[in-house]
């Protein structure tokens, strides 16, 4: 839990990190929360449709779905 409060921080979800120091802001650049945060932001303020947003999804999706398989490689190899 708390991983991902620190990654939901260094990702600008609470506070913003445009003015930050050069390590933050790049932590924040590749943080897939600041690209979620980004991407809400755009469709809230900017009425961005999905279809413009689908290469953040697609490269979202394809984090989660290489994490969700070392977490079941993980459990496999436990049990």
């Amino acid at each position: 839990m708390s991983l991902v409060m620190v990654g939901t921080m260094l990702g600008g979800v609470f506070f913003p990190v445009d003015e930050a120091s050069g390590v933050i802001r790049f932590i924040a650049t590749v943080s897939p929360q600041s690209w979620a945060a980004g991407a809400l932001k755009d469709i809230l303020t900017m009425g961005v449709g999905l279809s413009s947003l689908a290469t953040l999804l697609m490269r979202m999706t394809a984090i989660g779905m290489v994490l969700l398989f070392g977490g079941v490689v993980k459990l496999q190899m436990e049990g």
